[in-house]
């Protein structure tokens, strides 16, 4: 037995040697390596001290962070491969002069192995621009949106990380900043409400920073502290509206000429709503008095004038009280001045007796309300008039009120029931007379 197997024995040794080499050739052609890819991994990066030493920050071109890795391997090596199985590694002390990183890539299964050879990527560099870092301090403002519930208005808003903040980030960036600010939206608040958001850059274009540019940005408070995703607390202060009388006292608009008085003090609109802080509401107790808006010292005539209210507001109360939004601001006062022993009787226009208008012509009167009339008393113990003692009557009968056109002083014929009284003045109205349109029924 033992001369029979190893009689031949080299022949043997070369048939085994065959038969190894015809299964090899078929392990091979059923399972031969070939490459296959693995796409959209991104980039990581190492060594990122070495810009930061130079007080440098870089950032990607071309989309090259995302590389699709290419490996030569059986395909019974392939069926245990994942994406997730690579990393490719750009070392940012390598970096060329042209501004490129090599690109490494690593499987980190360890149920394989792959020769280094048999791994690449595409693009098989990673490609960046380098430009100095800066850091610039902003002002933050709160940019609100929509409104409080009815009733109520924002009272103030605040950024709690403090009125300004350090934006850090490269040179190209931080010299395109405009302003700095955090949206809030109020939208149906009734109280105080404290709200985290996220700070919005505007380019000097007016343009927002789009997510890759403020990518590149850090926040920090000017104490340091680095600001999260940019993240802000902002405090908004809600105020109640209340409706509230206008008055001014006479003591402060000064005395009329000798031998005038004060016959009234016409305020329009005679109310506003106000939104302002607790205690600044219960202080006014529905009352704001106006004071300094008129001066009246020395004055013969009536004296009107316009004033922003909510310039008044702000100059006398600060930020403790503002007009309601949407308000009108402007409030006209009228200080109407009479000589003693004279009176201005308001005449309701709807009372004039007209004459004289033709048929085809319409009229618009101005003022389309009331006719201020002074009359003077003839003596100390004249009666009280008033409107029902004075008839007025708008004459149009002359051939020059007789067309259309524009007439601004029309006199007014004046008849006084009383003779304890006096006309003090001519009294005129403006009338404007237009053509009537007819109107043609179809049957």
């Amino acid at each position: 037995m033992k001369k029979t197997i190893f009689n031949n024995l080299g022949l043997k040794i070369v048939a085994v040697f065959i038969a190894f080499l015809i299964w090899l050739m078929v392990v091979n052609g059923d399972d031969p390596e070939k490459p296959y890819y693995f796409k959209n991994i991104t980039v990581t990066t190492i060594n990122e001290e070495s810009f930061l030493e130079k007080n440098k920050v870089y950032a990607v071109k071309d989309d090259s962070n995302i590389v699709t890795v290419r490996v030569k391997v059986r395909r019974s090596v392939w069926a245990k491969l994942s994406a997730e199985d690579f990393t490719v590694i750009a070392d940012l002390s390598y970096m060329t002069f042209m501004d490129t990183i090599p690109l490494k890539v690593v499987c980190n299964n360890t149920s394989v192995s792959i020769p280094a050879e048999n791994l690449s990527c595409e693009p098989s560099s990673l490609k960046i621009t380098v430009e100095n870092k800066e850091e610039k301090t902003f002002m933050v403002s709160v940019a609100s949106s929509g409104r409080p519930a009815t009733g109520y208005e924002v009272g103030s808003e605040r950024v709690l990380q403090g009125e300004s903040i350090i934006v850090e980030g490269p040179s190209s960036l931080i010299k395109i900043i405009d302003k700095v600010r955090a949206p809030v939206s109020v939208g149906a608040f009734t109280s105080n409400q404290e709200i985290s958001i996220g700070l919005q850059v505007i380019d000097k274009n007016g343009d927002e920073f789009k997510e890759s540019q403020m990518d590149r940005l850090t926040f920090k408070t000017t104490g340091g502290k680095v600001l999260t995703d940019a993240m802000v607390d902002v405090y908004v202060v809600i105020w109640e509206v209340q409706s509230v009388k206008l008055e001014i006292p006479q003591s402060v608009i000064g005395e009329p000429a000798a031998g005038y008085h004060i016959a009234g003090i016409e305020l329009t609109p005679s109310t506003v709503n106000l939104a302002g802080a607790e205690e600044t509401l219960k202080e006014l107790n529905g009352k704001l008095k106006l004071e300094d808006v008129i001066d009246i010292t020395d004055k013969t005539s009536t004296v009107e004038k316009s004033i922003d209210i909510s310039e008044y507001l702000l100059e006398h109360y600060k930020k403790d009280l503002k007009l309601e939004t949407d308000s009108p601001e402007t409030i006209s006062v009228k200080v109407q001045i009479e000589e003693i022993g004279t009176t201005t009787l308001n005449f309701l226009i709807t009372d004039v007796n007209i004459i004289g208008l033709s048929d085809d012509l319409s009229l618009t009167l101005t003022p389309a309300d009331k006719i201020p009339i002074e009359v003077r008393a003839l003596s100390a113990d004249a009666a009280t008039i008033s409107e029902k003692d004075v008839q007025v009557t708008l004459d149009l009968s002359s051939s020059t009120y007789q067309k259309e056109g524009n007439h601004n002083k029309v006199p007014l014929k004046i008849k006084l029931s009383t003779d304890d009284y006096e006309l003090v003045n001519r009294v005129t109205i403006a009338v404007d007379l237009a053509k009537k349109q007819n109107t043609i029924e179809e049957e």
